[in-house]
C-alpha cells in the first residue's frame, strides 16, 4: 500500500469480485487491474489461483501477481524492488 500511495496510484483495497477477494483493484486507462501480492500460501494454491485468474479475466480484469519475498535482508529488499519496478513498467504501459 505504501508503494502505491507514494506513487499516487489510486486503488481500492479488499475489493470483492464474485466470490474472489482482490488485494488491490486499480483502474488504469480503460483497464481494470487486479494487483496480487502472493504470499507463501500461493505455492500450494496454483489450481485455485488459475481458476480465479480465469474468472477475473472473463470479467474484464488483467491480473498481475507479485510473489512476496522477505525484505529482511539487502538481497530481499533488492529483489522486491526489482519486482515492483517490473510492475510499474507494466502499469505505465497500460496508461499509454
Amino acid at each position: 500500500m505504501k508503494v502505491l500511495d507514494n506513487l499516487n496510484i489510486p486503488y481500492i483495497r479488499e475489493e470483492h469480485v464474485g466470490k474472489y477477494f482482490l488485494d488491490f483493484k486499480i483502474d488504469v486507462g480503460n483497464f481494470k487491474l487486479d494487483l496480487e501480492i502472493d504470499g507463501r500460501q500461493h505455492l500450494y494454491r496454483a489450481e485455485h489461483d488459475k481458476e480465479r485468474d480465469e474468472f477475473l479475466k472473463e470479467n474484464g480484469f488483467l491480473v498481475y501477481r507479485i510473489p512476496w519475498n522477505t525484505v529482511n535482508t539487502e538481497n530481499g529488499r533488492q529483489l522486491m524492488k526489482e519486482k515492483i519496478d517490473k510492475f510499474l513498467e507494466f502499469y505505465n504501459s497500460l496508461k499509454e
